[in-house]
């Protein structure tokens, strides 16, 4: 894929082209497969409401966010593990974090799928 840039400083139009050696290559690819696409965007809608709650109830309890950042401080996985189990109900989660952030990988309930979103939160540098 080649991007062409024109315009001012202040206003670019991009023009993106594949070249005739790449449209070939493309002729190679098997079919699209629409149902595990569309099966990913439905993933992916269940991912984003956990994702909702867990951003929502941290943004509404200053208490859980201290809790949530002093157990990752301490490196207690239990704790930050248990914080988090009653606000993630649509997917599968794994939680890494450092002493100033937290990440949650959502994965889907059912497995065989290759979705995720992965969510990070930082108190820190």
């Amino acid at each position: 894929m080649c991007m062409k840039f024109s315009g001012n400083r202040s206003y670019h139009t991009v023009n993106l082209e594949r070249p005739a050696s790449l449209r070939q290559l493309n002729s190679n690819y098997p079919p699209v497969e629409q149902d595990q696409f569309l099966t990913s965007v439905s993933e992916m809608h269940d991912f984003l409401k956990d994702a909702e709650e867990i951003t929502q109830k941290i943004m509404q309890s200053e208490t859980l966010a201290k809790d949530i950042m002093e157990a990752a401080q301490v490196d207690d996985a239990e704790e930050v593990s248990v914080l988090l189990k009653d606000m993630i109900r649509y997917s599968e989660y794994s939680v890494a974090y450092t002493p100033s952030a937290l990440q949650i990988q959502l994965k889907p309930l059912e497995s065989g799928s290759h979705s995720k979103l992965t969510l990070q939160y930082s108190w820190g540098v």
